[in-house]
């Protein structure tokens, strides 16, 4: 995964509260044609312009109370692409508004387009006007318009769908609030197979596999939900979990399910001990989606997590050995790292682009570093302090700060000279 949000974003003065966007997909041209509606509320004394993430397409029309609203579109700026929408008036402090948005575009990131298939990955900002700041939560409402005789998929679940003019149309509601980059969907021609687990709905979906492989794909994922609710203290938070295996290289987490590639479950069914992919992926439902970083300058706690917890997993499933190789893994990319003058803190305050903020770096030193700080304050307080730390800060975000608290009420100790060595510096 990489970043797409501006440092500005931290100073817009609103916040979106809820998505209504409806999608049509031209598999043929990889074109998007999209309209959406986004409910806003201030956080300003007079609101007067709002600025959204819009990458690589182009809007066409902004309106509020059925009147057409000025809007300036910048989307080639370093920082990533934005449309900044003046308001008919400035909106006081808690006010809301409605603001409809009409958009085109043929992206390069963020969805990719096949003959038979259409899936989302990061960032939204490139299908569908969004505030991209990750503490900031939403729920969403996609409707889908895709060819007859697809499937779809998308974040939340299913309220209707029917077929029109030799198309399906697909309604997907999201009631729970979710960081934006984590929307999503894919819509294809897939197999599928599902069952109820603990319950919870498992659900497989592959273009090129049987019922009967993605069955054997789905005995895989089903004790790792049981490992990451009793490591988190929190149970699975959706009624079903859905992996799509898709053509080309998605690895991407959205709500209540992950895209990977469809060679990954080929490799999977070769070699059933390969699942650390699977194991980050669905760890992010807890961590990066459950807890997510307040700022994109604590990216680490996403992605170090979920790399860590995946870590942990294989240890306890194919024991401690395996564990020390992957968490060698990571040190090791961490080490090349640094030889290469590519090293920095993790908490990271530096960037004057969001990919800067990215990289290979929060993922493997992150692990590494979550490695150090178990052997620190040993298992039992380390364990007590993550589990803290997630559910205090469940369906909401956090900071390496609040990790820190966590770990020394745990652990009865003070870990600034930790943190300040391995985090800040």
């Amino acid at each position: 995964m990489c970043l797409a949000a501006s440092p500005a974003a931290g100073l817009r003065p609103y916040h979106v509260e809820h998505y209504d966007a409806t999608l049509r997909l031209d598999a043929t041209s990889g074109r998007l044609t999209g309209a959406a509606r986004l409910r806003i509320e201030s956080t300003a004394d007079a609101l007067s312009t709002v600025e959204l993430d819009a990458d690589e397409m182009s809007v066409t029309e902004v309106r509020a109370g059925g009147h057409p609203l000025p809007f300036v579109q910048h989307p080639d700026a370093a920082e990533g692409g934005t449309v900044t929408i003046t308001l008919p008036r400035p909106l006081a402090l808690g006010k809301r508004c409605l603001l409809a948005l009409r958009y085109t575009g043929t992206p390069t990131r963020g969805l990719r387009f096949f003959p038979d298939q259409a899936w989302t990955a990061f960032s939204t900002s490139y299908w569908l006007p969004s505030d991209s700041r990750p503490d900031h939560r939403a729920t969403v409402q996609l409707r889908l318009d895709v060819p007859s005789g697809w499937q779809v998929l998308a974040a939340g679940r299913c309220i209707r769908q029917h077929v029109q003019g030799g198309r399906l149309l697909s309604t997907w509601n999201q009631r729970v609030s979710l960081p934006s980059f984590v929307f999503g969907f894919a819509a294809g021609r897939f197999q599928f197979a599902d069952e109820d687990y603990g319950g919870v709905k498992l659900r497989m979906f592959s273009a090129r596999h049987t019922v009967d492989e993605l069955r054997r794909l789905s005995a895989l994922t089903r004790p790792m939900l049981g490992f990451f609710a009793g490591r988190a203290g929190v149970p699975y938070p959706g009624a079903s979990y859905t992996q799509v295996f898709a053509h080309g290289t998605p690895m991407q987490e959205v709500g209540w399910f992950t895209l990977l590639p469809e060679q990954y479950a080929d490799d999977l069914l070769a070699h059933p001990d390969e699942l650390w992919l699977m194991a980050h992926e669905l760890a992010h439902q807890w961590w990066g989606i459950g807890v997510t970083c307040r700022t994109w300058s604590d990216f680490w706690l996403n992605e170090g997590i979920a790399t860590f917890l995946a870590d942990v997993y294989l240890g306890e499933r194919f024991g401690d050995a395996r564990y020390r190789r992957e968490i060698e893994h990571s040190r090791q990319v961490w080490a090349q790292l640094k030889q290469e003058g590519q090293d920095r803190p993790l908490h990271f305050t530096g960037w004057a682009a969001p990919q800067q903020a990215g990289g290979r770096l929060p993922y493997h030193k992150g692990a590494w570093v979550l490695h150090l700080l178990r052997e620190e304050i040993g298992a039992d307080a380390f364990w007590r302090g993550f589990e803290a730390y997630t559910r205090e800060h469940w369906q909401g975000s956090a900071t390496s700060e609040d990790l820190r608290q966590a770990m020394e009420r745990a652990s009865g100790r003070s870990l600034s000279a930790f943190f300040d060595a391995w985090v800040y510096e």
